[in-house]
């Protein structure tokens, strides 16, 4: 499961669920969305310098060169 602004295509191309707890593609919260990390593979994309999301803050971070995107896992 990817979440974030870009969690839609980026999670159709990859073939996993998309989640977002803001703006347009909302259909989720912060809440779910780490319960649902809990138990499958999740990742929360961002823009490379934006940081996490308030739900992510504590997770893992992975840089993506080339992408300009920075990815944070729960584990």
């Amino acid at each position: 499961m990817v979440s974030g602004k870009l969690a839609p295509p980026v999670g159709y191309y990859a073939g996993c669920a998309s989640a977002n707890v803001g703006g347009n593609n909302r259909n989720t919260s912060a809440h779910a969305l780490l319960h649902r990390a809990a138990r499958v593979p999740a990742a929360a994309l961002t823009r490379a310098r934006s940081g996490p999301p308030h739900y992510a803050r504590h997770w893992k971070k992975h840089r993506l060169p080339g992408t300009g995107l920075t990815a944070y896992t729960p584990r």
